[in-house]
């Protein structure tokens, strides 16, 4: 079965529905998402982050204010693409 990306476009095997989930085996984001987390101050440097995520094995952190209050989040891919790619 070939997964499709917008409603407009339907999926190539009758009788399912997007990417093969029909009504009764569709789940929901609580279903695949990370109970356990970890967090970093605001005020952390971008090579803590990077040594935080590799030392967790994980490739996002919670950013949390000095209340310990979420207030963002930040990605590998975040550092990877303002961090570490030069634009020409």
């Amino acid at each position: 079965m070939y997964c499709q990306s917008s409603r407009n476009f339907p999926s190539l095997v009758p009788g399912y529905g997007l990417c093969g989930l029909t009504e009764q085996t569709a789940t929901t984001v609580s279903d695949f998402m990370t109970r356990k987390f970890e967090t970093i101050q605001e005020a952390d440097s971008v090579k803590q982050a990077a040594k935080k995520m590799k030392d967790n094995d994980i490739s996002s952190l919670v950013v949390v204010d000095r209340h310990s209050n979420p207030i963002g989040l930040v990605t590998e891919r975040d550092i990877v693409r303002k961090v570490f790619v030069i634009e020409e």
